[in-house]
């Protein structure tokens, strides 16, 4: 699953997923610095000034990959959701 979206020129969001139980990965590649991870996910890499964040979930529920961008460039920013097999 991956989507890309956004309102804000500062604010990187994907849409919203209903998700269970899932290890998400967002990514956000700009032209500027992406700064920080979105509520809820850690911070795995910020090389060449991009990010790659994760969460695990645990609850149903929607679920969005966002970050913040310094400057008002292009980008883009993939959500991945992983689910773990038994």
């Amino acid at each position: 699953m991956r989507r890309r979206w956004s309102r804000n020129r500062h604010q990187l969001r994907t849409g919203h997923h209903q998700l269970c139980q899932r290890l998400l990965y967002a990514v956000a590649f700009n032209d500027s610095a992406v700064t920080n991870a979105g509520a809820g996910f850690t911070t795995l890499s910020t090389y060449h000034s991009n990010l790659v964040e994760a969460m695990q979930t645990t609850a149903a529920g929607s679920y969005t990959g966002t970050a913040s961008n310094t400057l008002s460039t292009s980008w883009f920013m993939h959500l991945l959701a992983i689910k773990r097999t038994p």
